[in-house]
């Protein structure tokens, strides 16, 4: 059973995110995560160390009705 008692680092990441209203209920964005692409433990399994996911970037349209 995993009951989180294995260490991991303490670590904090920064994320961004921009938005640009296009049309009504329309908006084109630009967001980043984890902006310096630190390594970030997230769990520890039998000594085998995970980690978060590395910098992400990611562009879209959000619409809103």
């Amino acid at each position: 059973a995993d009951l989180n008692r294995l260490p991991v680092e303490e670590a904090s990441v920064v994320g961004l995110r921009a938005g640009l209203q296009v049309g009504e209920g329309v908006e084109a964005f630009l967001a980043a995560d984890n902006v310096f692409d630190e390594a970030v433990q997230n769990g520890q399994t039998s000594g085998e160390i995970n980690y978060a996911s590395p910098r992400v970037v990611s562009v879209g349209l959000s619409i809103r009705r």
